[in-house]
């Protein structure tokens, strides 16, 4: 494969489950695929030395001559002795055969195509529950697009509701997730030295330093950790079809859910839900985030804006720069590594910061550098001084996650009533998630 060629922004879909459940063994294992596609998934898998045998399921056979058109990209799909396929419904087919896989992946398409809602009820999953091996894992991906809030939690709610042990890994550079979900107690994603097999490498070169898309840095969460929320929803089931009628909604009105409060921010939920296994994955996050490359040309910019700040430099054009800059998603890395942030702290000792933008800066350095004392001072500050609609949900997100770790209820209370009860930014998921630590927090005095 042409290390000259870019992969197709798709492939990006299609590789990482793949990846991720090679991730999943050292020893050798054999695998079930639920829906072809273009067959690029299968030929990823098919790289693997460990893998013994795949079976794919495809209910329309012409998906097998179709995805031909990919050649050579996918060739291990159609080359490759260890592969077979059964063109018959997956759910039937199961059913019926008495087989015991390692892993099965689920990659059917889009939930608004028909019949696909039927390969996420509680009723299917359980069977796959029972065609697994012991230990064996379930990889389900699922798509970030034309999917609402509602469709997302109700899924992971069934896939909880049968595999209470589930990860999920966000798909980055795409709208998708992948759940790995264990038939026994423990999910590991190794980081594997793909780029050491030499059935491999070839593949990796077309994705260059986008390799990390397929390690344990991209897990968000366990379904477990988010059960304050599923418990407000229903699972889907053959006799309770919730899915079926909600897809094509999503699909006209390009319905995407609201998962951001767990991916794009620099405080995270996962820290309260989830501490100890988020404190092991904070290194890697912060490691990730200090390669980041930014725009050295445009921080030099900025760097002398500030250097030439008075009292008519514009510093809500300056804030801007910087959070466009420097991402939330990198922020925390990159932080103390800035040239931009020690001259922007200098300028607010100097008091030549408007009082808003101090603060929040103030508030960023301590959050940051875990000085909770002064962070203790500024919040309040915060609270009297700055207008709801002056901050953006990620830094709403930030200042309530540090108010809860302070375990200060009063605190926490005053800001969530100022900030987030009628602001229609906070989406209905997120707020009732800062209700339910709220009442944790309110317990624990």
């Amino acid at each position: 494969m042409s290390k000259s060629i870019e992969p197709y922004h798709a492939e990006y879909h299609q590789a990482a489950p793949a990846f991720i459940a090679m991730s999943l063994f050292n020893n050798t294992y054999n695998a079930a695929m639920i829906g072809l596609g273009s067959g690029m998934t299968a030929h990823y898998m098919l790289g693997d030395p460990l893998l013994s045998k795949l079976d794919v399921y495809e209910i329309e056979e012409q998906f097998y001559h179709l995805s031909k058109h990919f050649l050579p990209y996918n060739y291990r799909a159609y080359n490759d002795d260890r592969i077979s396929f059964i063109f018959d419904d997956a759910r039937t087919y199961i059913q019926g055969n008495k087989k015991k896989y390692d892993l099965i992946i689920s990659q059917p398409s889009v939930l608004w195509v028909s019949g696909v809602h039927s390969l996420f009820t509680e009723e299917f999953y359980g069977q796959i529950k029972e065609t697994l091996k012991p230990g064996g894992m379930l990889v389900q991906w699922l798509q970030l697009f034309e999917i609402d809030s509602n469709t997302l939690f109700i899924v992971l709610k069934t896939i909880n509701n049968v595999f209470p042990n589930s990860k999920i890994y966000i798909n980055s550079g795409t709208q998708s997730i992948i759940i790995v979900a264990s038939n026994g107690n423990n999910i590991k994603v190794n980081d594997k030295p793909f780029e050491y097999i030499d059935t491999i490498k070839n593949d990796l070169y077309r994705f260059s330093d986008k390799t990390n898309y397929f390690t344990n840095s991209t897990y968000i969460i366990s379904t477990s950790s988010l059960k304050l929320l599923l418990d407000n929803y229903h699972s889907n089931s053959d006799y309770y079809p919730i899915i079926e009628s909600q897809s094509d909604k999503n699909m006209f009105l390009k319905n995407s859910p609201n998962f951001d409060m767990f991916i794009n921010s620099f405080f995270f939920y996962q820290e309260i839900l989830e501490p100890e296994l988020f404190s092991e994955n904070l290194e890697r996050r912060l490691n990730q985030q200090s390669s980041y490359r930014l725009n050295e040309n445009k921080l030099i910019y900025l760097n002398n804006l500030i250097n030439n700040s008075n009292s008519k430099v514009n510093w809500k054009l300056i804030n801007k720069l910087f959070h466009e800059l420097v991402p939330f998603n990198v922020l925390r890395g990159k932080w103390n590594e800035l040239e931009t942030v020690d001259l922007i702290l200098q300028q607010i000792e100097q008091q030549n910061v408007p009082l808003s933008l101090s603060l929040m800066f103030q508030f960023l350095e301590y959050s940051i550098n875990n000085r909770l004392e002064l962070l203790k001072e500024v919040i309040p500050l915060i609270i009297k001084n700055i207008k709801k609609n002056d901050m953006s949900p990620e830094f709403i997100r930030a200042i309530a996650i540090q108010c809860y770790k302070l375990n200060d209820y009063e605190l926490y209370k005053t800001f969530i009533d100022k900030y987030v009860k009628n602001n229609e930014e906070i989406n209905k998921e997120e707020k009732l998630l800062l209700n339910y630590l709220g009442l944790e927090l309110n317990n624990n005095k």
